[in-house]
């Protein structure tokens, strides 16, 4: 039986790429914000319980902590939050930052 004999199997596969492609978008937005906030003098922390990264923002002049961001990552304009990533959001309020790339 070859690959795309029938229908379903020409979707699965259709549907498997999608999604593998829509992993490396995702994956490439992280980074492109982590890069960002390094850059930026931020240091940053992987946290994947409910959001993406913790972002502890310094002072450039003294190296003092400012203050502490819960950032997380989406790779399209439309993406919806997790129930988990909404919870945290109404938990740390002002602290819990929804970053999208296009």
């Amino acid at each position: 039986m070859r690959p795309f004999d029938d229908e379903n199997n020409a979707k699965k596969f259709k549907k498997r790429l999608t999604l593998s492609a829509n992993k490396f978008k995702g994956k490439m937005a992280e980074n492109s914000f982590e890069f960002e906030q390094r850059v930026k003098g931020n240091d940053v922390r992987r946290d994947p319980h409910g959001r993406d990264f913790v972002v502890t923002h310094r002072d450039p002049r003294t190296g003092k902590y400012l203050k502490t961001t819960h950032d997380e990552v989406k790779s399209s304009p439309t993406a919806p939050l997790s129930p988990l990533q909404k919870a945290e959001k109404k938990r740390l309020g002002s602290r819990y930052k929804v970053h999208r790339s296009d």
